[in-house]
């Protein structure tokens, strides 16, 4: 199963501009969320992260800054109004083509050890279902929390299109 610490961190920097360490978020949940100031999935669910973080005093939610030509100042102003503990900066989408994120928002869920336990939507609405009825974010924390497997481990996630320069 990938670990949090498999991946070089080289091309990520933090919401100060200075490169990513994880070393301080080890004994975490971590929460990766692949995500957009512009994409309005990402402004919905990021109310239901905030709501489900509450529940879950160990989580750090990260917001993965990856689109290609998103305005980065005024990210590094919302990150924290929407609830989010940190903002990494991924400026060429390596960190997203690695994790094959291509939807904003692809939520990540790496347990205390650093393992990906789930991939994927945060919940299950999409264009033709506007009201979601399940979490899968919230599901798999209750899973984790409680020992059992997280099961979807893996779903298909449902917004906007991460804007990537580089060739396939």
């Amino acid at each position: 199963m990938p670990a949090l610490t498999d991946i070089p961190f080289t091309s990520l920097m933090d919401q100060s501009d200075t490169p990513v360490q994880i070393e301080g978020l080890t004994g975490s949940i971590i929460l990766l969320n692949f995500w957009s100031i512009e994409c309005p999935s990402c402004e919905q669910t990021d109310r239901e992260l905030v709501e489900i973080k509450q529940s879950f005093p160990n989580l750090c939610l990260i917001a993965i800054l990856s689109n290609q030509h998103e305005d980065t100042s005024r990210a590094r102003e919302l990150f924290r109004q929407r609830g989010y503990d940190h903002l990494w900066i991924d400026r060429d989408a390596q960190y997203a083509r690695h994790w094959g994120a291509v939807i904003t928002p692809t939520a990540m869920i790496f347990n205390e050890n650093g393992q990906l336990r789930y991939w994927g939507a945060i919940n299950d609405q999409t264009f033709r279902k506007k009201k979601s009825e399940v979490n899968y974010v919230s599901s798999a924390l209750v899973n984790m929390q409680n020992g059992l497997k997280v099961n979807p481990s893996r779903t298909h996630p449902y917004g906007c299109v991460i804007v990537d320069t580089q060739p396939a």
